[in-house]
């Protein structure tokens, strides 16, 4: 496995994450909260595996929350 590190704004890579599990969020009627710093946050890291590793956290918690939850990232 050869990671791609590049400086990227992680508000962008957690929106691509977001924007993958929005379907089953509504589906499941869960609310999202997103708790972002007011300055923006750039890191040298690899977008697309970190943006799957955020996607697998916010799936989980939609697939194994009861419906209506509240979910904050």
């Amino acid at each position: 496995l050869a990671l791609r590190l590049e400086p990227v704004r992680l508000n962008d890579v957690i929106n691509t994450a977001i924007e993958a599990v929005r379907p089953l969020i509504d589906k499941k009627g869960h609310v999202l909260s997103v708790n972002s710093l007011e300055a923006p946050i750039v890191v040298d890291i690899d977008r697309v595996r970190v943006a799957q590793i955020i996607t697998n956290l916010l799936n989980n918690a939609a697939k194994y929350s009861d419906p209506g939850t509240a979910i904050t990232l």
